[in-house]
Parts: C-alpha cells; structure tokens; sequence
C-alpha cells in the first residue's frame, strides 16, 4: 500500500508536468498570434494599400453573385498561371465576371496590385483575416491550430511533403523560423508561393529552404528531419504504403509526423464556407487512415480536432519493424 506521501508525490508531479505542459502552450500559442500580427501589419503598413483597395472596391458593383474577394481569387489564379496574361485570357476574365470589370487595362491594373499583395488576399480567401480593414486575425480558425499542433523549434529541420502552393509552409516558416524548411511537391510547378514571397520578404525566410520534385512513390527529401508535415494531402498518395514508408525513412531519432485531414465522415461545406475549410472527393474515413500508419509502425501520439480538421502527431515505433502494406 502507498503512503500518504508517496501518494502526494505522484499528485505533485502530475501537477507540475500538466502546469508545464500547458505553459508550454500558451507559450506558443502567444508566438503565434504575436508572429502572425506582425506579418498583418507588414503587410498592411504601406497606405497605398488601403487607398488602392478601397478604390478597387469602390470600382467594381460587387454582384449578387460573386463577391470582390471571389474576383481577387480568380485575378490571384490568373497571376500565378501567367505572369504576363495575353488579351484572351484577360477577356475571358472580364466574361466572366460580368460587369464587374469595365475595361481590360483595370484587369492589368490590378494584376499589378496583386503581385506586391498576394499573401494578404490568400489570407483573405482562407478567412484566416478579416475581410474589411484592419483584416484582424481569427484565432478561432482551423489554420491556427494547425500552426500549434506542427510547432518547431529554431535548430529544426522541416520538411512539408505535397506543399501544394506554399502558402501554409510560408506562415510556419516565418513564426517559428527553424533550421531548414524542404518543401516537396509532384508538380513544383504549383509551388508558386514561396519564390514570389522572397521578393517582398526574404528576410523572414530561412537560408535552407528547397523545392524538392517528388513522384508517387518517393519524396526525394533529403537527409532526416525533426518534422516532416503531411498537409491535406495523405489522401492524394497513389501509393500510400510505399510513400510512407519513404517518408519514415527520413525522420530523425525521436522526430514526429504530423498529419492533417479530413475525414469523408466530417465532410461539411458549410464549413467551407465559414472558415475557408477544406474538402476534396479522395478523402478517406479514419478507420482506413489509421490502418496505414498502424502498418507502418507509426505509434501516435497526439490527436487534436478543431470543426471537421483532424490532426494526428505519429512518432517510429522502434521496437516493431516495419511491414510493407
């Protein structure tokens, strides 16, 4: 039998590693909203900004139909497919939108906007920041427990497998600035975020920071890494068994996996309408998920969920080898 004192040992223990724990979180939560605010006001600092939105919102009728950020979305996909679109392309655009555009040259005009503000309507378009100035950020949003439950440390070496367009990996980069930052991807050409950003922002980057091609069965990182990332993308592995067992290969002694998805089971477009969440016709249910990591001997060891955005951290079991799906 346990005496009162050892009793009372165990309680004060447990105390003071959930007291640790939780500091340990608001520490970070704080980086965040700190780092990201920053960045707001970067972004927001120069007035020609806010007068030239404000025209451009005053220009444009704003149809029942569209809104003006959904016009910025469609100017944001034009600029990063064609840097220099041609008369066609423009007019299709102006088509498209209807009234909403008067002329082709204000098209081009706004282009132009774009291409020194792109990061601040991508925030926009994930209702990551408000919509109306001063674009306060919401702390409720999916994104920001995403940031928490991938946080790293300065002497860290990331890497984010199918980056898509680097926006989120810029965001991390730039709160928690580690080591290294890899960014894979089967299409580089879809990374578009991170070579604009270095124009306007180099000094919020890291010195390590690689596009890396991948293909369907094998990422290509290079070396091991205290973080790798797989953002809303496990479900687009045509070869999942084989690409995760690539991507064990490459974590460091006692790194982690951080996983990101939804489920078909939490699937909810109104969601996606509020928070700018995500869905896609290849997710999986859970069950099917966990199989892969379980068969690859991937013990995890955290699980979080904010709205219908599961987030799973998955360390090496050491003492289980590994078995191919």
């Amino acid at each position: 039998m346990k005496t009162p004192l050892l009793i009372s040992g165990f309680i004060l223990l447990h105390f003071f590693i959930h007291t640790s724990l939780g500091q340990d979180q608001e520490v970070y939560k704080k980086k965040i909203i700190l780092e990201l605010n920053n960045y707001r006001y970067q972004l927001i600092s120069d007035t020609i900004f806010n007068k030239e939105i404000k025209k451009i919102g005053s220009r444009y009728k704003a149809s029942s139909h569209f809104s003006i950020i959904d016009i910025y979305y469609d100017l944001l996909d034009l600029h990063y497919e064609n840097h220099s679109p041609t008369l066609s392309e423009l007019d299709y655009l102006k088509t498209k939108r209807l009234e909403e555009f008067q002329n082709i040259s204000e098209i081009k005009k706004e282009l132009e906007f774009l291409n020194k503000y792109p990061e601040l309507f991508l925030l926009m378009d994930d209702k990551f920041i408000s919509r109306d100035y001063p674009y306060r950020l919401r702390h409720h949003h999916f994104m920001f427990d995403e940031l928490l439950v991938c946080k790293v440390d300065t002497n860290h070496r990331v890497a984010e497998v199918g980056v898509g367009t680097g926006f989120f990996a810029y965001l991390l980069s730039r709160v928690f600035r580690p080591k290294a930052y890899h960014l894979n991807e089967i299409d580089t050409s879809q990374v578009y975020f991170f070579p604009q950003i270095k124009k306007f922002h180099a000094d919020s980057l890291q010195k390590d920071c690689q596009i890396i091609l991948g293909d369907i069965t094998i990422t290509n990182l290079q070396g091991k890494y205290d973080k790798i990332i797989i953002r809303n993308t496990f479900h687009h592995f045509k070869k999942k068994a084989k690409m995760l067992e690539n991507i064990k290969q490459h974590l460091a002694d006692d790194g982690e996996i951080v996983v990101i998805e939804v489920f078909q089971e939490d699937s909810d477009d109104s969601l996606d309408e509020t928070y700018g969440s995500y869905s896609c016709f290849f997710q999986m249910k859970e069950k099917r998920f966990m199989s892969y990591f379980e068969k690859a001997n991937l013990k995890m060891i955290k699980k979080s969920k904010f709205l219908n955005r599961s987030m799973f951290v998955f360390k090496a079991d050491v003492h289980v080898e590994s078995t191919n799906e």
